[in-house]
């Protein structure tokens, strides 16, 4: 029902000519009450709390899908990260399950190179970004996407 009292109170406008040029001049956007109706169902000061109300409303409500975004973008790669940990975990319990059924003894089951003694050295191409004087962001955008596109195609 509030809808078409708004839509009323702009008919009003329009019809009167006094246009509606500045959002923020409800004086001119909705027409004005009659006298001792202004605090009825259907005055103005409703109308533009409704109003305001809704551009309130969609502001928040955009924010906040954007903050829900960036939450779930956290929680894909938290699981992604999990994935690919237990995957190499369970690979390396099935080759132990597997030497033992053959009679092996555990000694002769090869170190996986994924272990905690394990030096990282990262490759030539994933430094030199950060070794560069030029601390730009644009630098280091395209090494971030190499960097990922290795990562996940190396999964």
């Amino acid at each position: 029902m509030q809808r078409v009292v708004s839509a009323r109170h702009e008919e009003d406008n329009h019809k009167a000519g006094t246009g509606c040029n500045n959002p923020s001049n409800y004086e001119d956007r909705f027409s004005e009450d009659p006298v001792y109706e202004e605090t009825t169902p259907n005055a103005r000061v409703w109308v533009t709390y409704q109003t305001e109300s809704a551009i309130r409303n969609a502001n928040m409500i955009e924010e906040i899908r954007d903050n829900v975004n960036v939450l779930l973008a956290g929680l894909f790669s938290l699981i992604v990260t999990t994935s690919v940990v237990s995957a190499s975990l369970l690979f390396e319990l099935l080759l132990v399950r597997r030497e033992i059924a053959n009679g092996s003894p555990v000694e002769t089951i090869p170190i996986s190179s994924l272990n905690p003694q394990t030096a990282f050295v990262p490759a030539a191409t994933d430094v030199w970004p950060f070794s560069s004087s030029n601390g730009c962001i644009t630098t280091l955008y395209p090494p971030l996407d190499l960097y990922v596109t290795g990562v996940l195609f190396d999964i």
